[in-house]
């Protein structure tokens, strides 16, 4: 009877335990709210092409760190699929990014207003202060969007 009430008193310290950690958690989930606490929004945009020809994407978005309008691409888009990419650096701020794609096989274009700088190697670039143009860099227009939190989405018709 003795081993019993030992086995039984280790288990009850055992849950008394699990409870109190359960409690605090609880009261962590509970408080947080309040706490001015945001969860990180993941923003992205994805480019679908909603066309029948493999298509080669970039961008242009403010890059909060280096403070500066920032080029990316190629990003190469098979008929009727979709590219998700992450901007996790996105200025919400200037509410603003650029797009442009071409079709490369049937020489077309999705273009703009906007003058950028790109490079032409395969399969991806990145440049920085992509806006101050120099004769060394092949620039392509590009077509200003709105944006806002969360997966922003546009469609190459």
């Amino acid at each position: 009877m003795v081993e019993l009430n030992k086995f039984s008193s280790r288990h009850l310290k055992s849950w008394n335990s699990i409870f109190k950690i359960v409690v605090v958690i609880f009261a962590i989930l509970l408080v947080q709210p309040f706490m001015g606490y945001k969860p990180e929004v993941r923003n992205s945009i994805t480019l679908v092409n909603n066309t029948g020809n493999e298509i080669y994407a970039s961008i242009v978005w403010f890059k909060k760190k280096e403070q500066c309008w920032t080029s990316a691409g190629w990003y190469k888009i098979p008929p009727y699929q979709k590219h998700r990419t992450d901007l996790a650096d996105l200025d919400l701020g200037s509410n603003t990014m650029y797009v442009y794609a071409e079709d490369r096989v049937h020489k077309t274009s999705w273009t703009g207003n906007a003058i950028f700088a790109v490079d032409n190697k395969l399969p991806y670039f990145k440049i920085l202060f992509a806006d101050q143009i120099d004769n060394k860099k092949p620039t392509r227009k590009f077509s200003m969007q709105t944006v806002g939190q969360g997966d922003q989405e546009y469609i190459f018709k």
